[in-house]
């Protein structure tokens, strides 16, 4: 055998092997494209229901983020407003102390009172101090803003040592002081409007003085360089107790509607993701079936035993990257019988049935196959030569 008969069988090989794995690449998505088309037929379609997973993830990292938001912002909106709070009550204590001690000095001299007893009431009225009173060295009550009080001290305001704690009032004469003094008091019949684990935490955190009910504002009053006694008044914490009240109320009706604005959104991207994820199923499924439907049916292959070699002589005309074969007529008609013969099913294309030219061209490939044709080909696998 030539070595233009080697190169001519060995391109019938090799078209033989391309049409063999073509079909079976072809059997494989067909296939697959009938079981789902049966299964699709056969069972509804399962639908997902709302991803749980994905609304839990997201309900709770946004209500973590917004009540450590509400938290943050209501604890430095808090403090600070509660120490604006002290600075003013400081400083207005100190200017109205020190127009008690003025007023009570030029009454003293004059001896009429009512001046001191109109400007007690008045601060009183205002809702700025909640009592005050004029005290002589000796314990002596001069003035007091609350007639009933008064009445009931005697005249002297040791007569009521739970009330009025003497030392704390004449505290500036003992130091020789023109200063105002402040001291934590306890306010009979006042409480803290929280329970001791809210003291607790407030104390920690917020507001230290917590477990103060009021406080004395304390002034001495002297008469050039004579001590005379003392003014005073009393200011309970309850404007500190209730904003701290409203901020904790307002604080919680803000987490409230934080997690159940947390809750909406969360249930409204899960419903979105699983619109989303039922549109792609129905459409990856009507695709499958539309494909699937278009595939025509899988005709039987012949086995290789009705498959029959034939063959090829002509003439190989060599070029540097093609290779051209000029079959001969009796190549030609050979060739067409083996096409149009009854052995031959209907649905399998040959590998020369679609060409009718007599002279064709083929890219050439740098290995050359090595084929026996004493042999009958059955499996027409090119066999490389070893180099």
């Amino acid at each position: 055998m030539n070595i233009d008969e080697k190169e001519s069988d060995s391109y019938y090989v090799k078209e033989k092997a391309h049409n063999y794995t073509r079909d079976f690449y072809h059997s494989l998505p067909l296939t697959t494209k009938t079981t789902m088309k049966q299964g699709a037929q056969q069972k509804k379609i399962t639908k997902k229901k709302i991803p749980l997973g994905i609304f839990l993830m997201l309900f709770i990292v946004q209500s973590l983020i917004a009540s450590a938001g509400v938290i943050y912002y209501y604890y430095k909106t808090g403090l600070t407003k509660i120490q604006d709070m002290e600075k003013y009550r400081k400083s207005f204590s100190i200017t109205l102390a020190d127009a008690f001690a003025e007023v009570a000095e030029l009454s003293h001299r004059s001896g009429n009172y009512s001046k001191l007893k109109s400007l007690f009431r008045e601060k009183i009225g205002e809702n700025i101090i909640d009592e005050a009173f004029f005290v002589l060295k000796n314990g002596t009550l001069i003035v007091h803003s609350n007639k009933n009080i008064e009445k009931n001290l005697h005249g002297n305001i040791a007569n009521d040592e739970f009330s009025y704690n003497i030392d704390m009032i004449l505290w500036p004469l003992k130091k020789k002081t023109r200063e105002v003094i402040f001291t934590p008091y306890n306010i009979i019949g006042k409480i803290v409007p929280f329970n001791r684990q809210e003291k607790d935490l407030i104390k920690q955190y917020v507001y230290k003085d917590i477990n103060t009910l009021g406080w004395l504002v304390t002034r001495g009053v002297y008469y050039g360089k004579k001590p005379l006694g003392t003014v005073n008044f009393l200011i309970y914490n309850e404007k500190i107790f209730d904003f701290i009240g409203e901020q904790i109320e307002k604080a919680k009706l803000s987490l409230m509607y934080s997690t159940a604005g947390a809750f909406v959104l969360s249930l409204i991207i899960s419903l979105i993701v699983l619109i989303r994820y039922r549109s792609i199923q129905k459409k990856t499924i009507s695709l499958a079936l539309s494909e699937g439907s278009d595939v025509p049916v899988a005709t039987d292959k012949k086995s290789d035993k009705d498959l029959k070699v034939i063959p090829l002589h002509g003439k190989v005309v060599r070029g540097d990257d093609v290779v051209t074969i000029d079959l001969d007529e009796s190549m030609s008609s050979e060739l067409a019988s083996s096409v149009s013969s009854p052995e031959t099913k209907t649905g399998e294309m040959s590998a020369f049935s679609a060409q009718k030219k007599k002279t064709f061209s083929f890219s050439r490939r740098s290995e050359e196959p090595v084929l026996d044709m004493g042999k009958e080909v059955k499996d027409a696998i090119p066999v490389m030569r070893k180099r």
